[in-house]
């Protein structure tokens, strides 16, 4: 069997995927069992037993620790920059709720992104004595962008059951 030779493992696997697959969604293991895509870490092209491997296959058979020249590993994916950008924000909630603690009397209850990078914090609060000069600050550090503040109206006994909960 001649051998082909690619310029990345990228390429190489791509090329594993569109010829030795029963479908589009499915791939053959080196066992012989037809498993679904995601489940596939990689290939080997072993003439002995070639096929896709699983987390498991690839264990047993200790490719990497054995520094397998016929493994082709998985390449993988770049994040999405929408999935980056709603991690970001998941963030930018968790630290306005950390740094805005329940003793404080304020709640960020939601974090939205602008379109230049700037964030706004919607937040509830049961005081009126509000004071973000600090937490601005410590957010342009963390997150290198700018935080505006906009305040929920709601009832008091909602702000409480909110900042609370």
């Amino acid at each position: 069997m001649e051998r082909t030779y690619f310029t990345s493992t990228e390429k190489m696997y791509s090329v594993f995927e569109e010829h030795n697959s029963p479908s589009e969604y499915t791939r053959r293991c080196i066992n012989g069992n037809i498993v679904g895509c995601n489940k596939c870490v990689g290939y080997c092209q072993y003439d002995g037993h070639p096929g896709f491997l699983t987390k498991q296959q690839r264990q047993q058979h200790d490719c990497i620790g054995k520094e397998c020249r016929y493994y082709v590993a998985k390449p993988k994916k770049e994040r999405s920059t929408v999935s980056f950008f709603r991690d970001q924000i998941k963030s930018a909630l968790e630290f306005a709720q950390i740094m805005l603690d329940i003793n404080s009397g304020i709640k960020v209850v939601r974090v939205e992104a602008e379109k230049d990078e700037n964030y706004k914090a919607f937040f509830v609060a049961i005081t009126n004595d509000l004071h973000f000069e600090t937490f601005s600050r410590a957010f342009r550090e963390e997150f290198n962008a700018d935080i505006e503040f906009v305040r929920l109206n709601y009832d008091f006994d909602t702000c409480v059951a909110l900042i609370c909960a």
